[in-house]
């Protein structure tokens, strides 16, 4: 019980300054390509913060695969460009984003 509180509050507590930090970068990315526009809704919105991957369904989890890759396949046009960074960031930590 005390670890699953301790996931919570640390999602919480760190979320927030990271997905500030993805905001920005992803409004530039919508800059360089309008194809970024609608992860606004799901991967990169206030609601996002509240997401715990050790908490979703199998098919949640699997939606949220699914979305982070046709993410990163648009974003492989821009990987150098350092909005990129801020969003690659936000996805690692808070979506545990590894491949």
């Amino acid at each position: 019980m005390y670890q699953l509180v301790s996931l919570v509050a640390l999602h919480l507590h760190i979320a927030p300054p990271l997905f500030d930090c993805a905001a920005t970068g992803h409004e530039q990315l919508c800059r360089l390509d309008a194809r970024f526009r609608p992860f606004a809704s799901s991967l990169l919105s206030r609601a996002a913060l509240s997401v715990v991957r050790e908490q979703l369904t199998a098919e949640e989890s699997s939606t949220l695969d699914t979305t982070l890759h046709a993410f990163l396949c648009v974003l492989t046009n821009h990987f150098l460009a350092p909005a990129a960074f801020q969003v690659l960031e936000f996805f690692i930590r808070k979506y545990k984003c590894v491949a």
